[in-house]
C-alpha cells in the first residue's frame, strides 16, 4: 500500500484529500484519526504556508513567525548558538533571515516547533520520545552534510525531511498503545521493525508519516521521502534521490549510536550505491559526523 503514489508536477503542499485516492480504503480511517489526535503546533502548517510558496517571503515568514514570542526568542537563542557559527550576534528576525535565508530560517523554527511533539513521556514504554527525536534532528543534520558534500539534492530540504522521515514512528507509540508492543516483541524476538509493524498493524511507521506531512501540508518530495525512506529504489524517480540521501542518513547516524530504537540495524546499500557514496566519500562523510552530531545537541536541547 503506497500512501503517496498520485504526484503533482511541482513540490506543492499536499493534502489528505489529494492523497485519499491512493490509501487503502481500510486505513484511511485510522490514518485520518491519527491525524487528528496527533495534528502538530499551529506554527507548523503557518509556517509550511509561507515556506512552500513559489516565490517564498522573507517577510511573511518573519510575520509568522514573530506571531508567537516564545518561538521567536528560541529561534533567536539557537541561530546564534555555535551550530549555525555566525560572526556577529543576530537580534532579530528580520536580519537573521536576510542573513541565513528563508529556508533554514523555516527549517529552525520547524525544528523548535515540533519538538513539542516529542516531550511527551512513552505511553507503552517501547520507545523513548527523546531519543527519537535525538534521532530525528541528527539525520537531518546528517542529510544536510551529505546533501552539501556530494552536491546532492538542496541541503535544506535534505534537512527537513530527515526531521520528519520518522513522523509516523512517534504517532504509533503515542496513539497506538494496543498494537505497539506487539510490534516491539517481533523486534526483540529478531524481527526487522518494518516488517513487524506491516504484519501487526498492516501498514508501517513510514506510510503513516508520509499521510501525516501530507495533512500538516509538506511538499510532495518530502512525503515522499518520508513514505520511502526504507525502500528507497520504490520511491518515484522525481524523489528518489531524496528518499535515498535520508536512507543514507538514516544508516550513518544509526551506526554512530543516534538510532532511533536501541539494538535496530539499517541496511542502505541500495541508497548509497544509488547516490554514488563510494567508500572514499563515506570515509570523509564518517570524519565529518562527529563534529556534527556534536551540534545537535543544541539543536535538541539537551
Amino acid at each position: 500500500m503506497s500512501a503517496t503514489t498520485q504526484t503533482p508536477a511541482a513540490d506543492e503542499p499536499q493534502t489528505s484529500a489529494h492523497l485519499s485516492a491512493s490509501v487503502d480504503p481500510k486505513l484511511e480511517a485510522l490514518f485520518d484519526r491519527l491525524a487528528n489526535l496527533a495534528s502538530p503546533p499551529s506554527m507548523v502548517p503557518q509556517v509550511l504556508a509561507v515556506a512552500t510558496r513559489a516565490e517564498p517571503s522573507a517577510e511573511d515568514l518573519r510575520m509568522v513567525i514573530e506571531k508567537d514570542q516564545a518561538l521567536s526568542v528560541r529561534l533567536l537563542t539557537l541561530i546564534n548558538s555555535s551550530y549555525y557559527g555566525l560572526r556577529n550576534e543576530v537580534s532579530d528576525l528580520q536580519t537573521a533571515v536576510s542573513l541565513l535565508g528563508v529556508d533554514k530560517v523555516k527549517n529552525v523554527a520547524l525544528t523548535i516547533a515540533m519538538s513539542e511533539q516529542f516531550k511527551a513521556p512513552s505511553v507503552v514504554g517501547n520507545l523513548d520520545p527523546r531519543q527519537l527525536w535525538d534521532h530525528s534532528v541528527s539525520t537531518a543534520a546528517v542529510a544536510r552534510l551529505i546533501s552539501t558534500r556530494c552536491g546532492i539534492e538542496d541541503p535544506e530540504a535534505a534537512y527537513l525531511a530527515g526531521l520528519v522521515h520518522d513522523l509516523g514512528l512517534n504517532v504509533l507509540e503515542q496513539h497506538m498503545p494496543e498494537h505497539a508492543p506487539r510490534v516491539f516483541v517481533r523486534f526483540t524476538s529478531g524481527q526487522d521493525w518494518v516488517n513487524a509493524e506491516q504484519e501487526v498493524l498492516e501498514f508501517d511507521h513510514a506510510q503513516l508519516g508520509a499521510y501525516l506531512a501530507s495533512r500538516v501540508g509538506f511538499g510532495r518530495k518530502t512525503i515522499e521521502a518520508i513514505e520511502f525512506h526504507h525502500a528507497p529504489m520504490a520511491a518515484p524517480p522525481e524523489s528518489r534521490d531524496l528518499a535515498a540521501l535520508i536512507a543514507a542518513a538514516n544508516y550513518l547516524v544509526t551506526r554512530c549510536g543516534h538510532g532511533s530504537i536501541d539494538r535496530r540495524r539499517i541496511v542502505a546499500d541500495d541508497a548509497i550505491e544509488h547516490l554514488n557514496l563510494t567508500n572514499k566519500k563515506l570515509r570523509g562523510l564518517w570524519e565529518e559526523l562527529d563534529v556534527t552530531l556534536q551540534g545537535v545537541a543544541e539543536l535538541t536541547n539537551r
